[in-house]
């Protein structure tokens, strides 16, 4: 484009000096843990849990049942501060496929615990 034109919420034509300035802040470290959802959610065949460590800490991502049984253990090591994530491939620590259904996922964190729930479509 050569000569875009900018127009505000009413239609009036701005010039370049009137354009609002966006800053961004881009954040390397976390300022407290988390534990996100799941992309993509409903997933087949693999899913990424996205979650934030604020301090450096032994971090655990485990899968579970509904009924509570452990269906695979995805992390088990010291992370550093920052954002990281784990994939999910839908199968059980034996290697086995798991069956479509919810499964919920829990992190810990030192002794911070989140959990949250996905769902397996094949």
């Amino acid at each position: 484009l050569e000569n875009p034109m900018v127009l505000d919420v009413s239609g009036v034509a701005l010039t370049a000096n009137a354009l609002p300035v966006v800053s961004l802040q881009i954040v390397e470290t976390p300022l407290g843990n988390a534990l996100l959802q799941n992309v993509p959610n409903p997933f087949n065949p693999t899913t990424a849990i996205p979650f934030a460590v604020a301090t450096p800490d032994h971090v655990t991502l485990r899968i579970f049942s509904p009924l509570g049984q452990q269906v695979r253990t995805l992390l088990g090591d010291r992370f550093e501060p920052g954002f990281h994530r784990a994939t999910w491939d839908g199968c059980d620590d034996e290697g086995r496929r798991v069956a479509s259904g919810v499964y919920i996922y829990r992190v810990s964190i030192g002794n911070w615990t989140r959990v949250r729930k996905l769902l397996l479509l094949r």
